[in-house]
């Protein structure tokens, strides 16, 4: 009996490690890949984002510091 409790001990053990492992894993992958930030295009012909443009004065030129 001991023998059984010891070996469902250690499996679930390997079990939980096997796990926290795998999502710190998963979450330094998604931190590396974030981290570069997210990359998107505007398409102003858009009417409500071209009035977004004017009203708050948002540059769309590459050498924009928020391109």
């Amino acid at each position: 009996m001991k023998s059984t409790a010891l070996k469902l001990l250690k499996t679930l053990l390997s079990l939980l490690a096997s796990i926290i492992l795998f999502l710190a894993i998963v979450f330094i992958a998604f931190y590396f890949y974030l981290s570069d930030g997210v990359e998107f295009n505007i398409d102003q012909s858009n009417e409500t984002i071209s009035d977004l443009t004017e009203k708050f004065e948002i540059d769309f030129n590459k050498s924009s510091t928020i391109f």
